[in-house]
Order: C-alpha cells, then sequence, then structure tokens
C-alpha cells in the first residue's frame, strides 16, 4: 500500500501530518508514506522530508518537483512509479 501526501511550503502542517502517522500504526510492513515536495521554497519542508527518509528507511520515500505542481500532476506523477499498489491519495486542509 503507498499512501501519498503532497506538500507545498506549509511545514507545520507537514510536520504534523507525518506525526500523526507515524504515532498512528505501529506495524508498518507492506506501507510506504511517499512524500513530494511539490516546490516548495521555504527552506524547510525539503530538508525535514530528508531527514524523514533517513530515520524511516523503507518506510518514508520524498520526491521533489522544481516547482509547484498541480495536486493531480504531482499525485500522477508518484502513481505512476507504482503501477498494480494500492495508492492512497492523502490530503489535508489547514487554515
Amino acid at each position: 500500500m503507498i499512501v501519498v501526501m503532497v506538500c507545498h511550503n506549509n511545514f507545520k502542517h507537514t510536520k504534523d501530518a507525518v506525526k500523526s502517522i507515524l504515532d498512528s500504526k505501529d506495524d508498518k510492513t507492506g506501507v510506504k508514506l511517499v512524500l513530494v515536495d511539490n516546490g516548495s521554497d521555504d527552506g524547510v519542508t525539503w530538508e525535514y522530508m530528508q531527514e524523514l527518509v533517513k530515520d524511516n528507511p523503507g518506510f518514508i520515500e520524498a520526491h521533489r518537483n522544481a516547482r509547484n505542481e498541480w495536486f493531480t500532476i504531482a499525485n500522477g506523477e508518484v502513481i505512476k512509479r507504482y503501477p498494480g499498489e494500492d495508492i492512497y491519495l492523502l490530503n489535508y486542509l489547514y487554515r
């Protein structure tokens, strides 16, 4: 199972969402969280994602888009990488 989360800046919300995922599941066997930095320019989102990959090998993967793509395009790029997998698109609302 692949869980995709596309992020653009909003470091605090990204961090909170990832923490919730990490805290919610003890057995992560068969699950991969794919984070997409969708052209963030805040100077922390991509760096945070790289730390997560290093701290969670095999569970978290991160990709970076050079620019902010449409949400559907960013998700579609990940979907193409995992043909035949069950894929869940995670979207979060912030205010």
